[in-house]
């Protein structure tokens, strides 16, 4: 039943089921271990001790950062409309929906904060973004542009 461990007959975590490597979350982590565990129990304890452990919430968010070059490039196919769309996008990390549901109420200039209102966002939590200068820039010119 048991067979001795070696480089020839082990896979890495992330390519179990996948034909390539994957980030495995700690609750997929612990799949092949829950039923040997559960089998050993404690103390003559019938119930499986990994079924009592809580997992915690894991942030598997991506973080992407353009390069100068990249964002250059992209702004240079993007018409006068769209551009101050993405440069807001990029320079606030805000979602493509949460963009196109604000309101200039949510943009406080003073302060040079943005902020999402929780019926928005994925999560329902609100938050606030510091704008940098050029986020400010170009939500002032759009401003401007739309009051002449």
């Amino acid at each position: 039943m048991w067979q001795r461990v070696t480089a020839h007959n082990t896979r890495p975590l992330g390519a179990l089921g996948h034909g390539g490597p994957a980030h495995v979350g700690a609750s997929a982590a612990a799949g092949p271990l829950s039923r040997p565990a559960g089998w050993a129990g404690r103390g003559g304890s019938t119930s499986p001790p990994l079924k009592k452990m809580r997992f915690g919430r894991e942030n598997n968010g991506r973080m992407r950062i353009l390069r100068p070059e990249e964002e250059t490039g992209l702004l240079a196919h993007c018409g006068p409309q769209l551009r101050p769309l993405m440069l807001t996008a990029w320079h606030s990390g805000f979602r493509a929906t949460e963009l196109l549901s604000m309101t200039w109420a949510d943009v406080d200039f003073r302060q040079r904060i943005m902020t999402m209102r929780a019926a928005y966002t994925k999560n329902d939590e609100s938050r606030s973004v510091p704008m940098n200068e050029v986020l400010t820039a170009t939500l002032q010119a759009v401003r401007m542009s739309m009051s002449s």
